[in-house]
């Protein structure tokens, strides 16, 4: 409900076209776990909601790296959802199997600290990030398509405001778009990167509208 709320100031548009503002769009928040909702303009000035459990779908792997991450987070966790990979708590497991750590129950390593080393230039945190990105592009693409978002894709959560200066825009375009025939349909997507905090709460000033 956060995002017609929001000024300008607070949306970053970081790839796609212009899109068709009227459609549906779709919401992706990142953080201690991995939330969609569907955003749906009702033409009367008012907004419906669809809250999503996208967080909990299989998690792809489309590489024999990414299929390796993909085993390393079967071994500690069982299923694989999107969200193993997509939160901060994916973002340290990522990075705890870059560097070896394959054998330990419980990782120390924090979300946080990968940003940091990533921001000094650590080859193995910018990795991390790397993937986290990549996993993020294809859920991304995925709910556009599945929902017909041609309204825009908006990301947000305090993965994205830890990393979101850290990621490779354009690498996620690429990966985004990369659906065959229907590229040209997903490149006409504007993607935003929302950089406001606390949008829960901008978001409930909305029932006092």
């Amino acid at each position: 409900m956060s995002v017609r709320l929001l000024d300008r100031a607070d949306l970053l548009k970081v790839c796609g076209g212009a899109g068709d503002p009227d459609q549906l769009s779709v919401l992706i928040g990142t953080g201690r776990g991995l939330g969609t909702a569907g955003i749906v303009p009702d033409h009367f000035g008012e907004t419906i909601i669809l809250p999503c459990e996208g967080g909990h779908s299989d998690l792809p792997a489309r590489n024999p790296q990414e299929v390796e991450i993909f085993k390393f987070l079967e071994r500690k966790y069982g299923h694989v959802s999107r969200e193993r990979a997509i939160s901060l708590n994916g973002l340290a497991d990522i990075y705890d199997y870059l560097i070896g750590f394959d054998e330990v129950p419980e990782t120390a390593t924090t979300a946080a600290m990968v940003a940091e080393l990533a921001s000094l230039g650590a080859p193995a945190a910018r990795d991390a990030i790397r993937y986290c990105q990549t996993f993020l592009a294809d859920a991304a693409s995925d709910a556009a398509l599945m929902a017909g978002a041609r309204g825009g894709i908006y990301l947000a959560g305090e993965l994205m405001l830890l990393i979101g200066d850290l990621i490779d825009w354009d690498a996620f375009e690429t990966r985004l778009a990369d659906k065959g025939r229907l590229q040209g349909y997903l490149q006409d997507i504007p993607v935003y990167l929302i950089k406001a905090p606390d949008i829960e709460l901008i978001g409930l000033t909305s029932l006092f509208h």
